[in-house]
């Protein structure tokens, strides 16, 4: 079937599109991050994502668009987890850090302030 203009529905159901649950297995590599970015600086789109003039050119493929689309959000709730877990641990050696700064402060002050 071929349409040539606007085609509305209430609701598109995709069966043959497999899930990107794959994502969350174990043996799952998640895409290093500067390997990302230098991909997106050199050219301008996402890796596994068609550029927006071969889409416009090919078509894009709606079920297998949309599986693609969740495999990258559910990166970047790994990516998002992960950078939760390293906040926490940095604000737990931070917090550390300031005590025993103020511990240092605390001798130094003391012993500025002690009688010969």
């Amino acid at each position: 079937m071929s349409i040539a203009n606007k085609l509305e529905a209430k609701e598109i159901r995709v069966t043959s599109s497999p899930t990107a649950d794959f994502v969350f297995e174990n043996n799952y590599l998640l895409p290093d991050l500067e390997k990302v970015e230098k991909h997106i600086l050199e050219r301008k789109q996402l890796p596994e994502i068609a550029s927006a003039k071969e889409m416009q050119q090919k078509g894009v493929d709606v079920g297998s668009f949309q599986i693609k689309l969740l495999q990258k959000i559910e990166e970047l709730t790994l990516y998002t987890i992960e950078q939760n877990k390293q906040m926490k641990k940095q604000t737990k050696v931070t917090a550390t850090l300031e005590q025993h700064l103020e511990k240092l402060e605390q001798r130094i002050h003391n012993l500025e302030h002690q009688k010969p």
